[in-house]
């Protein structure tokens, strides 16, 4: 049974939760709980990335870090297309932008 947005959602805080608290390893199989049923999910590819790299698994983390970067382009350009909503109210075209930023310095450290 696949979770609900706020079973997912929530899932995510625990896991920054977990870095917060120093736990990069219940941070990660968090990250992973919520990937399982969300493989699609950018914020928790980015933060298991981050998790990956807190643990010292840096080809790991390029590994996650690459795949959010993936899906964050392929969300923009369906937006710049015209395939997705972006009615101007929302950010999220600008978030892409950002996200697409942010992962690519998080590419080059490791």
């Amino acid at each position: 049974m696949a979770m609900t947005k706020e079973d997912l959602s929530k899932m995510i805080g625990d896991a920054w939760e977990a870095m917060r608290n120093g736990n990069p390893k219940g941070a990660q199989e968090t990250f992973r709980r919520v990937l399982n049923d969300d493989n699609e999910n950018i914020d928790a590819h980015y933060g298991l990335g981050l998790a990956l790299r807190a643990a010292g698994d840096k080809v790991s983390a390029k590994s996650s870090f690459e795949t959010s970067l993936r899906i964050c382009e392929r969300e923009l350009a369906a937006i710049r297309k015209g395939e997705r909503a972006n009615d101007l109210m929302t950010t999220r075209d600008d978030r892409y932008m950002m996200l697409i930023r942010m992962l690519g310095q998080r590419i080059a450290e490791v």
